[in-house]
């Protein structure tokens, strides 16, 4: 069995992810009371200003925005920005590396055993955000501090 490239696998759980039906600009805009003739203005502007993840759907032409940094209703949760910040601290997660928003879901919607549930299990900081916001800030700033070569 032909194991896929580390390429194919990040295109596949892109598309997987994609598959979610995370909100576009629009509704972002829209949920946001964004009274602007062009309610997708307010999620660039947010995007541009650190304060909203937007990763780029290549089969739309679109941007389309995680879920875990929304509300049931579908408003922007208040720590997003912070969290946005604490990844930026990492050279490869800045949005000037990742123009298409990817590197950081991918960080975002991976398991990690340092946010474990009581049973154990690793859960993603997606999972954990609007629960534990704390802890997943805490996660991005230790990632940012982390020295590869410790690990050896």
């Amino acid at each position: 069995m032909k194991h896929p490239s580390p390429t194919e696998a990040a295109a596949t759980l892109r598309d997987e992810f994609l598959a979610l039906g995370w909100p576009r600009s629009a509704e972002v805009g829209q949920a946001n009371d964004s009274y602007a003739a062009n309610p997708a203005l307010w999620a660039k502007t947010k995007r541009d200003a650190g304060e909203l993840l937007g990763v780029w759907d290549p089969t739309k032409n679109a941007w389309r925005h995680p879920s875990c940094q929304f509300e049931a209703d579908g408003t922007l949760r208040p720590r997003i920005r912070e969290l946005l910040a604490a990844l930026a601290q990492i050279p490869d997660y800045k949005s000037e590396a990742d123009s298409s928003g990817w590197r950081r879901t991918f960080w975002l919607y991976g398991s990690s055993y340092s946010l474990a549930g009581a049973d154990g299990a690793p859960r993603t900081p997606a999972d954990v955000f609007a629960d534990d916001p704390d802890s997943v800030i805490q996660l991005a700033h230790s990632a940012a501090h982390l020295d590869p070569n410790s690990c050896w």
